[in-house]
């Protein structure tokens, strides 16, 4: 039978579209995209606070965006930061270095130290459980929440760092506004709902397994009219618009726009 997993939960006419861009196009991440998940902490009532509220060096306060911060479908950042232990090359900073930083870890060390990853490591007990790659911060990216009835995108410049709730998508080729019209679109509801476990309440699972089996051309190969009706969506979140647009991209038929 293969190792192609099941898809029950489909008409006819989706399974048949949904086989067809399977055949047609390559994996999301194949055409130089990245999907990723947010930093887990293991202890997010230590590791997470208000700006304003921290006493630690300035440089160890990573901007840190959650779920709650893009309801609008834009980023209001409510001031929460990351207390960061990493430093930009990917390393355990040394608490004598930073002496407030060491405080406050000392500080919560009880809660710190009960986490599983510190029981396993006790030489560098105060890491989060996910190492910080703070090459996030200067690349624009996307980010989807995990739960949600239909696609929900937010576009990042590069200021924030996503929270484990959220999963982000970065893009050496694809233009991300032009990726996000596609993520917003009926085909990206078609890729995860064939997936993903219907949650109750009709919400689908956004999680990575089932973004990255979503399926695009090569940038290069869009046409240049698709590419700009993309990004023009994209950024104005128009839904209509984004399934227009993606229609053309994947050279819908007729009868499979019809289907949606």
């Amino acid at each position: 039978m293969g190792t192609r997993p099941w898809i029950l939960n489909l008409a006819n006419e989706e399974q048949n579209l949904l086989l067809r861009l399977e055949r047609t196009f390559p994996f999301l991440e194949e055409v130089g995209c990245k999907v990723g998940i947010g930093v887990v902490s293991g202890c997010d009532r230590v590791y997470i606070s208000k700006e304003e509220n921290l006493f630690i060096e300035e440089d160890r306060k990573l901007p840190l965006v959650t779920t709650e911060d893009i309801k609008s479908g834009e980023i209001r950042w409510s001031g929460n930061v990351l207390v960061n232990p990493f430093d930009d090359a990917g390393r355990l900073v040394s608490l004598d270095a930073y002496p407030e930083l060491r405080k406050y870890f000392l500080l919560h060390q009880q809660a710190i130290k009960n986490r599983h990853v510190a029981r396993r490591k006790t030489h560098d007990w105060y890491r989060t459980i996910d190492k910080v790659n703070i090459s996030l911060r200067s690349q624009p990216e996307l980010m989807i929440p995990d739960i949600k009835g239909e696609p929900f995108v937010v576009y990042d410049k590069g200021a924030y760092y996503p929270h484990h709730n959220l999963y982000f998508i970065t893009s050496t080729s694809w233009d991300l506004h032009a990726l996000k019209a596609v993520l917003q679109s009926a085909i990206a509801t078609l890729f995860i709902g064939a997936y993903s476990v219907k949650m109750r309440g009709g919400y689908f699972r956004f999680q990575a397994q089932n973004i990255r089996k979503i399926r695009l051309p090569y940038w290069e190969n869009v046409p240049e009219d698709v590419r700009v009706q993309l990004i023009q969506a994209g950024k104005n979140q128009d839904i209509a618009a984004c399934n227009e647009a993606v229609f053309q991209l994947y050279d819908f038929s007729m009868l499979e726009s019809q289907i949606f």
